[in-house]
């Protein structure tokens, strides 16, 4: 069914069916059950004056707390209908409302036998009961289904159930091959056949519910990146459909997250100057990683990169501004402006070299311009000139989703050698590279195992080439000359490498026994540049906490080992103990 014979085949059971029986509505957790009937139904039931009472029976422990709440849910909606009372509704809310005795002129104190004479007094007479969230409940499922039976049978009351109905159903296992279900399962299913007539399974219009949800945040960004994509194929409804498809997830409640938070992003921006593109692939990068992780996961940026692919996906890889925002809730719009500035670079830069251009396109181009294209690019990756090492992950990407295609293997495997060279050469003088990853979906297992290793290769070596000390540096000698690169490195390498999860720990440990009081204090300076330039710190330096509490606690150990006897020294020691720990508490 879809929305429109849903509403209809729901009014013409609450308006002439007679057969005494409830229906029910099912579907897997987080496909739009909800939604729509917060939103679908209850317009129409209110378009067409229809009566109706909403309760969800998520955390109800029993039924007297439920004919509470369906005697709240009912006042509410006969309060409401007055002026004053729409007026109040809408600035505190029913749930407050609930709160006030004095808004319903009753006693909210009742003992739970008053409140089942008031429930009984309530005429329900041409409405429609809505339970929700029933096997969220925590009433017993063969006490709640008695009640409904009641409801139907004996008082002629319509209900509508709506839960995910396969998490109502347990099983027990009979041997090694057979399973079967639990006593009270088949009870349950027993009253059911008596109580419930049909059983509706619940399937959304995916665009048309993407759709109402996109539009309900009214965010002026979001007009305007469905007004830039609308002349294409795929518009943006489109496209975040298409995106559910690929990650194979049509959990509304993830979509509903992931737009909030992109929303809540959008209103900090102080310009309307960012280009719709770079938002439009922020937007649908956060949405993929809003479906791919609950509210509850921790996922932890690993790369060295302004996006990660893994977190988001490969066409739409998640900003690493989001991440921070979602997960340490840190915002720092300079962060956004450097990403767009990387982001346009990376398009015009596409855009601007035909043999990239090509690649990008290959799916619309002959084989033999490809081909061609190709070639060209091996030959600039040979010089190691005209291609930017930024490109390099994105680049790998389509080189072997064509080697799949088209063959051209040992071509194709020789550009992927030299992308790797020419990045050791820049590690090797200390290049700072940033990749900026987008690419085509890969559904071969051989095909991903390819990619994420060439992937893989290209960020150790990024990450390798960045030390602050070389294994022959952990030394007195170098250490004011190391405080002092330090001091005036940019930061941003910091933001992006890490520092303490590259020391050594052996290393610096047996150096500090050794140091003088002026080089302990040149170390401390070191790290107070490090950790104290951004206000944010405990969002960009999450991957030093590991050795940084190591770190602490092995000099604690050199204080207490008795081996340090200048107490100058020790002293120092001591100091950098502290601003470890405030390091610490500062980033955790």
């Amino acid at each position: 069914m879809n929305t429109t014979e849903l509403n209809e085949y729901i009014e013409n059971y609450l308006v002439k069916d007679k057969s005494h029986r409830a229906i029910m509505m099912t579907a897997p957790w987080g496909t739009g059950k909800t939604y729509y009937i917060k939103n679908d139904l209850r317009k129409y039931f209110e378009d067409k004056d229809l009566g109706y009472v909403y309760v969800s029976l998520y955390g109800i422990k029993d039924l007297k707390e439920l004919n509470k709440q369906l005697f709240m849910e009912i006042n509410a909606k006969n309060f409401a209908k007055n002026t004053t009372g729409k007026s109040v509704l809408k600035i505190v809310g029913k749930t407050i409302i609930k709160g006030v005795a004095s808004f319903f002129g009753v006693n909210l104190d009742q003992s739970p036998e008053d409140w089942q004479k008031l429930y009984d007094s309530v005429n329900l007479e041409n409405k429609l009961i809505i339970f929700d969230d029933i096997e969220r409940s925590q009433i017993d499922l063969i006490e709640f289904m008695g009640y409904v039976n009641n409801l139907v049978e004996d008082d002629g009351i319509k209900v509508l159930m709506v839960t995910n109905h396969e998490e109502l159903l347990q099983y027990e296992q009979k041997d090694k091959d057979n399973k079967d279900y639990t006593e009270d399962t088949k009870k349950y299913i027993k009253i059911k056949e008596k109580t419930v007539g049909d059983t509706i399974n619940f399937n959304s219009n995916t665009y048309e519910t993407i759709d109402n949800i996109y539009n309900s945040f009214e965010n002026q960004k979001f007009y305007d990146i469905e007004k830039k994509v609308k002349h294409k194929v795929f518009n943006i409804i489109s496209l975040i459909e298409s995106l559910m498809r690929e990650l194979n997830c049509f959990n509304y409640r993830s979509l509903i997250y992931g737009l909030q938070k992109t929303s809540d992003i959008f209103d900090k921006l102080s310009s309307n100057e960012y280009d719709l593109s770079f938002l439009e692939n922020v937007l649908l990068g956060t949405v993929a990683f809003s479906l791919r992780y609950s509210y509850y996961e921790k996922p932890v940026w690993k790369k060295i990169s302004i996006t990660s692919n893994e977190l988001g996906c490969l066409r739409y890889p998640l900003f690493k501004f989001m991440f921070d925002y979602i997960t340490y809730q840190s915002f720092n719009e300079r962060d956004v402006e450097i990403a767009e500035e990387m982001f346009i670079k990376s398009q015009k830069y596409a855009e601007q070299d035909i043999n990239l251009s090509t690649l990008y396109s290959f799916y619309i181009r002959p084989e033999n311009e490809v081909l061609c294209a190709i070639k060209n690019i091996h030959d600039a990756l040979k010089k190691n000139e005209g291609i930017s090492e930024s490109e390099y992950i994105k680049l790998s990407n389509y080189l072997i989703v064509i080697k799949d295609i088209i063959g051209e293997e040992k071509l194709i495997d020789e550009c992927k050698k030299l992308m790797l060279d020419n990045l050791r050469e820049k590690a090797n003088i200390g290049a700072m590279i940033e990749f900026v990853n987008d690419g085509m979906p890969l559904s071969d297992d051989d095909l991903k195992d390819e990619f994420d290793k060439f992937r893989g290769d290209a960020h150790k070596i990024v990450e390798g080439g960045y030390n602050y000390f070389s294994p022959y540096e952990y030394d007195t000698e170098n250490i004011e000359e190391w405080s002092k690169s330090i001091r005036n490195t940019r930061n941003e390498k910091f933001v992006q490498y890490g520092f303490a999860k590259n020391i050594n720990i052996a290393s610096m440990l047996n150096m500090l026994e050794h140091c003088n009081s002026k080089d302990i204090y040149e170390i401390r300076d070191a790290f107070s540049n490090v950790y104290y330039k951004y206000s944010n710190a405990k969002s960009l330096f999450q991957g030093d906490i590991p050795n940084l509490s190591i770190l602490q606690n092995e000099v604690d150990e050199l204080i207490n080992s008795g081996r340090i006897l200048d107490k100058i020294q020790l002293q120092q020691l001591k100091w950098f103990s502290n601003d470890l720990n405030t390091i610490l508490e500062r980033i955790q």
